[in-house]
């Protein structure tokens, strides 16, 4: 397989994920990979774990996954994050539990290509928003590209820097936003750290439900943008009595 979609941070959001996977099927693709946080924060969490397991080739777990099963969250939550991670975990059955218990943290897909929910070194959690941040990243990318999730925001880093040079932090990272349709080229001599943004909850200011898809044959990354029911989707999350920001960001696209 060559072609990829990939979709990450759908949180619990049914309609995103049901109209991205309608565009990808017009696309046509190899296989599809959801980078993680498929729970959290939306009011949909069984419906959204059925549809990945049908139609996703390979799901990474992500950290709001993670806290389904490990019953220990992270101090560090918000109170909102909490509360709907709460909610989720009384929504789930035990075969919804299993499988998230059956995910990968981190895989590698050829001898181009690795998956990771939110960052290639181990023990570094954070987001990488930044040239900074990607450039501690890059010590744990030991492939050409490496696909993260996240942020929630579409974006490109990239460094010469080859991956033989397994101690040195990468001082020549770029950045680069990725807006919809538009195709950027990957250049062979390079890595990579490519972020398809969110399906579910989108934080770039721009509400649409974002994905990518990576042509290792032709050597490009493409973002899209597909339209949904955020009114649907944010009533669903009213109805629940989850918090009101979950709902309204979703129109924000923040």
């Amino acid at each position: 397989m060559a072609r990829y979609a990939f979709i990450s941070d759908i949180h619990s959001n049914v309609q995103a994920l049901e109209s991205v996977l309608t565009e990808i099927g017009r696309a046509g693709v190899d296989g599809i990979i959801c980078l993680g946080d498929v729970v959290g924060y939306g009011a949909r969490p069984v419906e959204c774990i059925e549809l990945v397991r049908e139609h996703c080739d390979l799901t990474i777990i992500g950290n709001h996954d993670e806290f389904m099963i490990e019953n220990d969250m992270d101090p560090l939550l918000n109170d909102t994050a909490r509360e709907s991670l709460m909610w989720t975990m009384d929504k789930l059955g035990e075969a919804h539990l299993d499988y998230i218990r059956s995910l990968s943290g981190m895989v590698y897909l050829s001898r181009d290509l690795m998956c990771v929910h939110d960052n290639p070194v181990p023990s570094m959690t954070g987001y990488i928003r930044n040239p900074r941040a990607a450039s501690n990243a890059f010590l744990g990318v030991d492939r050409s590209i490496c696909m993260v999730g996240h942020t929630h925001v579409p974006q490109l880093f990239h460094t010469a820097t080859s991956s033989t040079d397994a101690a040195a932090i990468p001082l020549d990272v770029q950045s680069h936003y990725l807006e919809d349709g538009y195709t950027i080229s990957l250049n062979p001599e390079f890595r990579y750290i490519i972020n398809p943004g969110a399906v579910g909850q989108p934080r770039d200011a721009d509400p649409r439900a974002s994905w990518g898809i990576l042509d290792l044959t032709l050597g490009h990354f493409q973002v899209n943008r597909a339209e949904y029911d955020v009114a649907g989707s944010r009533q669903d999350v009213l109805d629940a009595g989850l918090p009101g920001v979950l709902a309204d960001r979703l129109v924000l696209g923040t």
